[in-house]
């Protein structure tokens, strides 16, 4: 009876660990931008973007990628990495291939043909008159295209 148990304890453990899927695993490839939302907050004030069928990111296996925005009409190089299940860093890079801006997304949805991820950026601006405390909430919606 114990053999029995400890063969349902494994065997339960490999079906569990091979349940969680790493992001790492499922992002290589090209991802269409099915939406790219923000929503900026300044004091009292607040309005809202988003865009349908932004463009295209490509993940490559070796850390970089590639996002084209069909709106913008942009191309941005980039290097990312995987920290966790639930974060994944995007580093921009500029025309000779030197970092730029950081994001930290976090990981809302994980799955193998679509990805949610969002990320709040905090930060003052100030003028003649005040300063002021600028939130921008976004939130990207990824759908696979090919692997």
């Amino acid at each position: 009876m114990k053999n029995v148990l400890k063969i349902i304890g494994v065997i339960s453990l490999l079906l569990f660990s091979s349940c969680r899927k790493n992001l790492e695993k499922r992002i290589s490839g090209d991802w269409d931008y099915t939406s790219l939302s923000t929503i900026v907050t300044t004091g009292t004030d607040s309005y809202s973007e988003e865009s349908k069928d932004y463009g295209r990111v490509i993940f490559n296996d070796d850390g970089t990628g590639t996002m084209i925005s069909d709106v913008v009409g942009e191309t941005v190089k980039f290097n990312w990495v995987s920290e966790n299940k639930e974060i994944f860093e995007m580093v921009g890079l500029d025309s000779l291939g030197s970092p730029m801006d950081t994001i930290h997304w976090k990981v809302v949805e994980n799955k193998r043909k679509a990805q949610t991820w969002e990320y709040t950026n905090r930060f003052s601006e100030s003028d003649e008159d005040a300063e002021v405390t600028v939130e921008m909430n976004t939130q990207l919606i990824l759908t696979k295209v090919s692997n």
